[in-house]
């Protein structure tokens, strides 16, 4: 059983997959770099309590990181609490991906964007566009030949909705409640939902925007797919027809595991 682990912002996220590629079971946990790798372990097993599964089951680990301080604590607690895993691998430079990269420097891209795309292209049609809602809103264009063309990343809905108060008293301090389209009107006439309606709605004409100016970047329509923790309130407010799939990361890693690895090539 291969188990996927993304480290975001926000929460640490771990996947369990069956041989046949499916997932049988999901553990979140809060992402906290002060938390030791004993203490991981034991909120993980503490999880895993709620479910058949059973720890030898686990025989392989991926690791995607975008918080460098927790990246070696999760690997530590997935060691001590899978003994029968050999070894973690984790996204990174050198990985064979499935596409190429065309950014300034390919080593920069997150490993949860690197994931995301390397489902992505397999499982459907170039070009696209993947929005991930998360704690930052991550557009990422791919082109016709499976071309990562670049990124781009905007505050995130849970971002704005915690740091908005920080800079007016007079705003409240609110959330975003994964409600009917009607909970986020377009004028809003209280506080509250001025304040939602901007950020929420104001995510999704920002994301339909980019889309517009990449398919004429592009020449082509795209394929539009979105993931994330707020993509269920953001992606039905589009104008684009987004595909939701809030494993789309899970899944990429998954798709990383069982890509080849490069062929180093021999000097001359």
């Amino acid at each position: 059983m291969l188990l996927t682990a993304d480290i975001g912002n926000s929460s640490v996220s771990f996947a369990f997959f069956s041989e046949d590629g499916l997932i049988c079971h999901r553990i979140r946990l809060g992402s906290d770099p002060v938390r030791t790798s004993d203490e991981y372990a034991s909120l993980l097993q503490g999880a895993l309590t709620l479910s058949p599964l059973q720890r030898d089951d686990v025989t392989d680990a991926i690791v995607s990181s975008v918080v460098p301080a927790l990246t070696h604590t999760v690997q530590e607690s997935l060691r001590k609490l899978f003994p029968s895993i050999s070894k973690v691998q984790t996204v990174g430079p050198g990985m064979r991906t499935g596409f190429s990269i065309k950014t300034d420097n390919p080593s920069e891209v997150g490993a949860d964007i690197v994931a995301n795309t390397a489902y992505a292209v397999k499982a459907f049609d170039c070009p696209l566009v993947i929005a991930d809602f998360g704690t930052m809103t991550v557009l990422t264009l791919v082109g016709p030949g499976k071309e990562m063309l670049g990124n781009v990343i905007l505050p995130g809905i849970g971002t704005m909705f915690r740091t908005m108060p920080e800079y007016s008293a007079l705003l409240p301090g609110l959330s975003a409640d994964e409600t009917a389209e009607e909970s986020f009107p377009l004028c809003g006439t209280n506080t509250p939902d001025s304040i939602r309606s901007g950020i929420i709605r104001g995510q999704a004409y920002a994301v339909d925007g980019y889309v517009d100016a990449f398919e004429k970047l592009v020449k082509a329509k795209l394929f539009c797919i979105s993931t994330g923790g707020y993509a269920s309130i953001a992606a039905p407010l589009c104008r684009h027809a987004f595909k939701i799939d809030p494993d789309l990361t899970a899944k990429g890693l998954y798709t990383l595991f069982h890509l080849p690895p490069k062929i180093a090539k021999s000097k001359s």
